[in-house]
């Protein structure tokens, strides 16, 4: 899988790879590994270190919200290109 997704993008592509709290870091990490790009955990409210920006999103059964750091990325670092 890791693999199809580099092959899909195309190595030097990609500046930054974002995975979501827990199982989307197993597959996030070794992608980024391979596009030699930096990693970005989205984690649960109150699980960052530092300052952070959050998104809250519904469920069928309530609302949840993931944050990110703050300077995890910036403009121009193509983070904000996708």
């Amino acid at each position: 899988m890791i693999d199809l997704i580099v092959v899909h993008f195309g190595r030097g592509t990609v500046d930054k790879v974002c995975g979501i709290e827990a199982r989307g870091f197993i597959v996030a990490a070794p992608v980024a590994y391979h596009f030699g790009a930096g990693f970005v955990p989205l984690r649960k409210a109150g699980k960052l270190p530092w300052e952070t920006l959050s998104v809250s999103y519904k469920l069928e059964y309530g609302e949840e919200s993931l944050e990110v750091h703050r300077d995890s990325s910036h403009r121009g670092s193509g983070a904000h290109r996708r």
